[in-house]
């Protein structure tokens, strides 16, 4: 499970401490890489691997490695770090938020939790742990093929396409 974003009540990071514990007392067998948080709250919970400052390539290596992407955010406006994961063709778990609304489906392409709370994500992860491998590649095939049409490129000329009415009078 790779979480990664910088440590606020925003982004949910305040979660982490109570779903390492209880993912551990439940004896659900997940590793954790948590990128941009304080690993003293973790020294004394096992499967835990905390990262304070990596490059945008060492994320991305992180990412290319992750079986899930775990995000905890409160509130976001758009979640560029899901959107990566997904590129990467990692399923994402996450709350209703920000523009993963319109992205993230449930079961096609990650896990959806209905409320942002460590026991929600804690039931979602061992959701995704209990997953058949063939189960868990359609997500992935799913993660990546949804943000696959999502380029910069065609971002690009959408907005062209919007703008230049606007300035040629049509």
């Amino acid at each position: 499970v790779l979480w990664v974003g910088r440590r606020s009540l925003v982004k949910g990071s305040d979660f982490l401490p109570e779903i390492v514990r209880k993912l551990h007392e439940s004896g659900t067998a997940a590793a954790l890489e948590l990128i941009g948080h304080d690993e003293r709250a973790f020294d004394s919970l096992p499967n835990v691997v905390v990262r304070q400052l990596m490059s945008r390539a060492e994320v991305a290596e992180s990412m290319g490695r992750a079986d899930v992407f775990l995000w905890t955010s409160r509130y976001e406006g758009f979640g560029l770090a899901p959107f990566e994961a997904m590129a990467h063709g990692v399923p994402v778990i996450s709350a209703r938020v920000g523009g993963l609304v319109d992205l993230l489906r449930d079961g096609d392409n990650g896990l959806v939790v209905n409320e942002t709370s460590a026991a929600a994500f804690v039931d979602a992860i061992r959701r995704f742990a209990a997953l058949d491998p063939a189960s868990r590649q359609r997500l992935r095939s799913g993660a990546k093929d949804s943000v696959a049409p999502l380029t910069w490129e065609r971002h690009a000329r959408e907005l062209e396409e919007f703008v230049e009415p606007l300035f040629l009078g049509a």
